[in-house]
């Protein structure tokens, strides 16, 4: 999901980043056990932590823009050996 536009002359970048499957998940299994431990026990069919990033870019050419985001979300942002990301542009 890619959602494009610019506010106030800088395009918005917002990056979700997330283990991939198969990748053990300490922090979202401590918050699985939390929460089913609480009234919402039995709800949570499946449950990730990841990390969120808003940056605000210089660029404002849409295709530039794009690359740029998918350059700092593969490198440095995530370890894609263990890591998958998502990026959208946000109006």
């Amino acid at each position: 999901m890619r959602i494009y536009s610019i506010i106030g002359g800088l395009m918005i970048a917002r990056i979700c980043i997330g283990k991939k499957a198969g990748v053990p998940d300490p922090e979202a299994e401590k918050s699985r056990q939390q929460i089913e431990d609480s009234r919402f026990g039995g709800q949570i069919k499946l449950i990730s932590a990841g990390k969120y990033f808003e940056i605000k870019l210089a660029e404002g050419d849409e295709n530039k823009a794009k690359a740029q985001t998918e350059g700092m979300s593969s490198d440095p942002l995530a370890k894609t050996d263990i890591e998958s990301y998502r990026f959208e542009l946000v109006p």
